[in-house]
């Protein structure tokens, strides 16, 4: 799992490069920007969220290390970690344990979370309850182990050979975008905002990030490969269309 200091490094420095990006706008820019949100939006919903950290759909080998590659650019971490974070996100909601708790109020839940050095109990358990299931998966512990190798190493190799105005665009500009509509999730989408917090459901956020703005359907049942209308659904949609639910048990319930 990533330290503190390393976060606080590239969040800075993506928002930073993200202000200098504004002014230097490409079309070349604009269309990698679409592209890359398009991609990591995916990766991170669709990769990361339904089929790594829920297991709700059976995806071919490789297909899921198309999908977890995807979520691995949009720089939120290894896909054990974001699975150890969301898992305790659901466990302790809006609690003191919560790591994005909305309770502690909307900068907190947006991003001031990433930042906090406290120990998770919790958190650490799920993280090596993850290691253990994904312990035959060796790209899954090739990425965890060296996600921000290669989330740097692409950064400095993007920025040294493409042009100045397209590497802003196509990369850090991207990534705090994806970042904070990720994050609008954790806050806006459990009401920080407002004083009582818990989950809610917001069809403008939910098609900026693929269904997740589905909030509070998702957390009534976590394991459904679906949130809600393919309208407003669409990383649904996608695992509808090109992949299969996981298998049932023989009572019905979903497998663990």
């Amino acid at each position: 799992m990533q330290n503190r200091t390393y976060n606080v490094i590239i969040f800075v420095s993506m928002h930073i490069l993200c202000i200098v990006a504004l002014f230097h706008a490409s079309k070349v820019g604009v269309l990698c920007l679409f592209l890359g949100w398009l991609l990591t939006g995916i990766g991170i919903s669709v990769g990361y969220h339904r089929l790594i950290t829920h297991k709700s759909f059976k995806a071919p080998p490789l297909a899921e290390k198309i999908l977890t590659l995807f979520g691995l650019l949009a720089m939120q971490g290894g896909p054990l970690t974001w699975l150890a974070i969301h898992k305790t996100h659901h466990a302790c909601s809006d609690s003191s344990e919560d790591p994005h708790s909305a309770s502690a109020g909307f900068i907190y839940s947006q991003f001031g979370w990433i930042f906090n050095s406290v120990a998770n109990r919790k958190l650490a358990r799920f993280f090596a309850e993850a290691k253990k299931a994904y312990a035959d998966n060796l790209w899954m512990i090739f990425l965890e182990q060296y996600n921000a190798h290669i989330s740097v190493g692409l950064l400095v190799l993007a920025a040294t050979t493409l042009p100045f105005a397209t590497f802003l665009w196509a990369f850090p500009l991207r990534i705090v975008l994806v970042w904070h509509l990720t994050w609008l999730v954790n806050s806006i989408g459990h009401s920080a905002l407002e004083i009582n917090a818990k989950p809610r459901n917001l069809p403008w956020l939910s098609l900026l990030t693929f269904g997740e703005g589905l909030h509070a359907t998702h957390h009534c049942n976590p394991s459904s490969p679906n949130f809600g209308s393919k309208s407003l659904d669409w990383g649904g949609f996608i695992v509808s269309t090109f992949f299969s639910d996981r298998p049932k048990s023989p009572k019905g319930r979903d497998l663990a």
